[in-house]
């Protein structure tokens, strides 16, 4: 029989016997009456409880794409240990601000995902580390490492560029712990500055006036170390002897080239009368030495140029690679290709095939493979030495990347940077691409194209770190749509870096690394090439994008996208009814007079970076027009659009070939408008982002065809003024405007339009969106269940759901944290959990009640009873005793996401119940003979009176979370029992333990002093893990009497 709160002192509600609890107890907590009443406004989880485009909801990283240990993002060193067997790899992958490693180089799969990360504190972040750096928890850690190199020992040094320093991590295979044992360039982990105390032999410099730059390093025979210290130009060694393990930090180098001296360090001129210098040299890049001892460096003079043996500071470079011999023409005869054998553009990495040197030609997208020194031309013969090989390109003229082809390859590099020989396979370095390639070796001077490949999954794909479908590279740009009248209800997003638009075929189920159902402008979901299949800025198609952003829907379900590179907007039909292998074609373009031309000049008919979109009705289709200050209106049914149509209005501008700027103090003018928006009245909302405010117009259909003005500004808020705002977006339930405060970090909500003239400053709801990290929101979203989509600049979208309260359901103290085991409450923070109340009707405790589900930590609990205006559950036993857990409320039948909240977690949260439900006053407790307590039933002093309550925490030999509790499950600490004004014996808390045949119930049998007054009010207090029930303000009482 279930009791009611009436009737829980009932005799409808006999009791039972001793240590048995009596089921009357039931309705204390499984009736609670709603704390909370419903609000017009609803009140939003300040914390996202869903995403896309990252794996975590907690944000590590803000490079593009995905990362989850086995991509790399601008990768510039790398390095092969053949201290081990098998040997590894060690990659410097710069942009993510972090070095990996595979243990077994000679064996791995494509895409492989690394064994180690160092740098960063796990395969996930992607952070600037090291020390002052925002963000950084790590000392030790590196930002924007571009050098790897392992000694005979297995050690690892890193040019830690960012830093201005190199690390040196002791075997890292074998380290359970990556911390370096050698500093050099700076004299502990404290210091990052450039040329520390001062430049010396001690001192680097890799990282400073908004210039970042690459190291390199070599060994020699000896043991001892080559550095380029880029930023003082100059190449340096450091001795074995000073880099011994247990060596000192910041050890001083004992030879150098480029400079006269350790305190010199003159930067010659980028120009070509010094490609012949041999006396300096210019951000030196990649060294190497053969063999005979001979030093090899490239610098940013576009040559390599050798120091023979022996070496000794200010040695002059004995031959100079690079530099193509002037050529006298004879007439008629035509000049010879600007690249061939023996020029170089701009060389990096130098390494030896056998003892033919080779280089690494990063602009000409190539590696140039040459004779052994000995056998070069006399200077005299020929300045610089021909290249016999190549490899990157069909010839010594090429110089196009990736062959000139639209997609990377097997045999076909971009940017290459570094290169290691390894046996018979060389590894290459591909930056541009973002892999590392293995090259079979037919001939010391010829490579075969690639066997195996890191970085990506496929030969065929280039992009920054993983895309398959799963991440965004917004780009500063992003879109995103919810198609609130479509059944599941739709999500389109603009992954404008991308080139590409994702779909997703039902918003409630979206989560942290789901993929898109619906791809539109590649080929598939790991290519992101611009205007498919082209690759080519300046050819669009009909398949293709070029930096989409804005997106809308039509009636019938047709989606227009901002083309804003092609300066263009294509309507793609119905693009869920027309998922099929084919890659999408739009049937429609507005902006250009077709889909393969392009021109970015002002008039009615073309745009030049197409941003936002909106239909106002039946009135057409808004624009805005970023580059050109303005909005077009392409007036009409959506139905009766044709291709090259000419727009009907123009908002911002006097006419439609003028594009002048307009300041803030002007209500006609705007300033590189970006997202716009329409209401249900047909009021036009403009994002004037130049000018940092909201503009809104009237109705669209009562506005001029030019020069309109607008009748609301919106510059704002309760906490300042809006900056640079991107996004805006206007609820169709509600009226509400959201504003994607770019600059600001933030997103407001302003009243709808009819409440504006009285509260022109919002309604004081600011939320912030860069909770520390400075992530900037670029567009803002709701579905029509109120959730708020935040698209934000660590290319993620962030939803934000109608909030919540979750409370003890026995103190129902605010801001107490739970414990596993707890009867909580929760209470909705304006809106509603369910259309129906359910309570539960039999045991063990259902998962699902009237369709609701609680999940805690996406784990479902036990749930006692369902209204629209509460829930009570239990939180499972394994909940975590510190920290915080996320609770969703759940639809089950469509995993809609009703409420969420973050709520704080103990290792106990005591509290009792009582009579009337509010944690405050007569307990819930029985007397010795089982009598309900109370001022009519008073417990003797000296009797066992039984208390109940929650929140005692993980009990061992519990039965599983929502079965009844059978025999005596005792807590493994008894609680501090306070009776009237003090502690009772412990020996006289006879029981503690979970209430048999209830479930989350804890029951503690207390003994009465016999020093207890008689009274109808003693204060009862328990106090379990140094954690008490009883707050100030808060009373709860037993009635007691006289012994009997």
């Amino acid at each position: 029989m279930l009791c009611s709160r009436e009737d829980v002192f009932s005799a409808a509600c006999p009791p039972q016997r001793f240590m048995n609890q009596p089921r009357i107890l039931f309705g204390i907590w499984l009736l609670l009456s709603s704390a909370f009443s419903g609000r017009a406004q609803v009140v939003l989880n300040s914390t996202p409880s869903r995403g896309l485009g990252q794996l975590q909801l907690t944000v590590f990283s803000a490079t593009p794409n995905l990362v989850e240990g086995r991509e790399l993002n601008q990768p510039t060193g790398l390095a092969i240990d053949t201290s081990v067997t098998p040997a590894a790899l060690y990659v410097a992958d710069t942009g993510n601000n972090r070095v990996l490693a595979w243990r077994n180089a000679s064996q791995f799969k494509n895409g492989a995902p690394a064994d180690i990360v160092i740098g960063q504190p796990d395969r996930f972040s992607t952070f600037p580390q090291g020390p002052g750096r925002t963000n950084s928890i790590l000392s030790a850690g590196l930002f924007a490492p571009t050098a790897v190199i392992t000694d005979a020992r297995g050690s690892l040094y890193v040019a830690d560029s960012g830093n201005n320093r190199i690390l040196r991590f002791p075997k890292p295979l074998s380290a359970t712990e990556q911390f370096p044992d050698l500093v050099i360039g700076q004299p502990d982990l404290s210091t990052i500055t450039p040329n520390t105390d001062g430049i010396s032999e001690k001192s680097i410099f890799l990282n400073g006036n908004n210039t970042l730059l690459r190291g390199a390093f070599a060994f020699d025979a000896g043991g001892n170390l080559f550095f380029s210290d880029a930023g003082n130009h100059r190449v340096l060694r450091y001795r074995a002897a000073d880099l011994k393990p247990g060596a000192p930090n910041q050890p001083g180098a004992d030879m150098l080239f480029g400079q006269p001296d350790f305190i010199t360090a003159n930067q010659l001129a980028l120009a070509a009368e010094n490609r012949a210098n041999r006396e300096r040299l210019l951000s030196p890049g990649g060294i190497a030495l053969d063999s005979a001892g001979r030093l090899y460096v490239s610098d940013s003079l576009a040559r390599v140029v050798v120091y023979d043996s022996p070496l000794f500071s200010g040695k002059a470079p004995a031959r100079i690679m690079g530099l193509r011999a002037a050529v006298t023409l004879q007439p008629g005869q035509p000049p010879p290709p600007q690249i061939d054998e023996t020029s170089l553009q701009n060389p990096e990495a130098v390494f030896f095939s056998g003892s033919n040197p080779a280089v690494v030609d990063s602009r000409l997208h190539r590696i140039v493979i040459y004779d052994p020194f000995e056998r070069w031309p006399a200077e005299s013969t020929a300045f610089s030495p021909p290249a016999k090989g190549v490899f990157g390109q069909p010839d010594f003229n090429g110089q196009k990347s990736n062959r000139g082809q639209p997609e990377p390859s097997k045999d076909s590099l971009r940017g290459p940077i570094d290169a290691v020989l390894l046996g018979d396979e060389l590894f290459v370095l591909d930056s541009g691409n973002n892999r590392v390639l293995v090259l079979p070796r037919q001939s010391p001077t010829q490579f075969l194209p690639a066997s195996r490949v890191l970085g990506q999954d496929d030969f065929k794909y280039g992009a920054v770190n993983l895309v398959e479908g799963r991440e965004f590279n917004f780009g500063e740009r992003g879109a995103l749509l919810v198609d609130s009248k479509s059944n599941p209800p739709r999500l389109y997003v603009a992954d404008s870096a991308n080139h590409r638009i994702l779909g997703y075929r039902d918003l409630r189920t979206a989560k942290p690394g789901a993929k898109a159902d619906l791809l539109i402008g590649q080929r598939d979901f790991g290519s992101s090439l611009i205007n498919y299949p082209g690759n080519d800025i300046d050819k669009p198609t009909d398949t293709g994008l070029f930096l989409p952003v804005g997106l809308a829907l039509d009636t019938e379900g047709n989606l227009y996208v901002a083309d804003s590179g092609n300066g263009r907007v294509l309507r793609f039909p119905k693009p869920f009814d027309n998922i099929a292998s084919d890659v999408p074609k739009a049937d429609l373009v507005l902006g250009q007079s077709s889909f393969t031309f392009k021109i970015n000049d002002p008039s009615a008919k073309t745009m030049s970076v197409p941003w936002g979109l909106a239909f106002s009705g039946n009135d057409g289709l808004l624009v805005s027009d970023a580059a050109h200050n303005r909005i077009l209106l392409f007036g009409g049914k959506a139905k009766d659009f044709t291709s090259g149509m000419t727009a009907s209005k123009v908002y911002g501008q006097p006419d439609f070939v003028s594009t002048r700027t307009g300041g803030g103090e002007t209500d006609n003018r705007m300033n590189s408008p970006r997202h716009i928006a329409t209401d249900t009245d047909g009021r036009l909302y403009v994002a004037d982002t130049g000018n940092s405010r909201v503009m809104i117009f009237d109705q669209v259909a009562f506005t001029p065809s030019a020069d309109a003005r607008s009748a609301i500004q919106l510059a704002f808020v309760a906490q300042g003024r809006l900056s640079v705002p991107r996004g805006i977006f206007v609820s169709p339930e509600t009226g509400e405007i959201w504003v994607a405060d770019t600059g600001g970090l933030r997103a407001v909500r302003y009243p709808k339009f009819d409440d504006l003239p009285l509260n022109f400053q919002g309604n004081g709801f600011v939320f912030n969106v860069s909770n520390g990290f400075g992530f900037a929101p670029l567009a803002v979203a709701q579905d029509n269940a109120g959730a708020l989509l935040i698209l934000d600049s660590a290319n993620r979208i962030a939803i934000h759901f109608p909030g919540l309260a979750g409370l003890n359901a026995a103190s129902s103290l605010p801001f107490r944290a739970l414990a596993p085991g707890t009867i909580t409450s929760l209470y909705p923070r304006g809106g509603s959990f369910s259309a129906a109340t359910e309570n539960f009707s039999s045991l063990p405790l259902p998962r699902v009640l009237a369709d609701t589900e609680v999940r805690v930590n996406d784990q479902p609990a036990p749930v006692f009873y369902v209204s629209p205006t509460q829930i009570n559950f239990m939180v499972p036993s394994n909940a975590p005793v510190s920290g915080t857990v996320d609770l969703e409320v759940v639809r089950k039948s469509t995993g809609q996401v009703i409420a969420a909240g973050t709520l704080p977690m103990e290792r106990a949260s005591p509290a009792l119940f009582t009579v009337d439900g509010t944690g405050n006053g007569q307990v819930a407790a029985l007397n010795q003979d089982n009598t309900p307590n109370s001022e009519e039933k008073p417990a003797a002093r000296g009797s066992i009176i039984q208390l109940f309550g929650t929140g005692q925490g993980v009990v061992p030999g519990a039965p599983p979370d929502g079965v009844a509790a059978t025999g005596q499950i005792q807590t493994d600490v008894k609680p501090r029992v306070i009776v009237n004004t003090g502690f009772v014996d412990e020996a006289d808390v006879v029981f503690s333990g979970l209430a048999p045949g209830l479930v989350g119930v804890w029951q503690i049998n207390v003994k009465i002093p016999m020093t207890v007054p008689p009274s109808p009010a003693i204060v009862v207090a328990i106090v379990h893990r140094s954690i008490a029930s009883v707050v100030p303000g808060l009373r709860t009482t037993i009635a007691v009497k006289d012994k009997e």
